[in-house]
């Protein structure tokens, strides 16, 4: 569900950067440029967003590992006992 209101934000930022790109005038201007900062914003959110999600999955699996051949270690220490 994200993901798709994701996109509205994406797309309804890129359809206003295209429709604005001459420059903004008129009395609906500064609307116009705050929806465009608050989109702007929630972009940037849900890149750092991203990010800090794929390190953190990236941070479990290397634990996961450490955590399996620690055990695989204690195994083998008690079996040779």
């Amino acid at each position: 569900m994200l993901q798709l209101f994701d996109a509205v934000i994406v797309l309804t930022s890129f359809s206003l950067d295209l429709v604005f790109i001459q420059g903004i005038t008129g009395p609906q201007s500064e609307e116009a440029i705050a929806l465009l900062i608050i989109f702007l914003l929630w972009r940037i959110l849900r890149i750092i967003n991203g990010t800090l999600c794929t390190a953190d999955t990236g941070e479990f699996g290397l634990l996961r590992g450490i955590w399996t051949r620690l055990k695989l270690n204690q195994r083998v220490h008690v079996a040779t006992d």
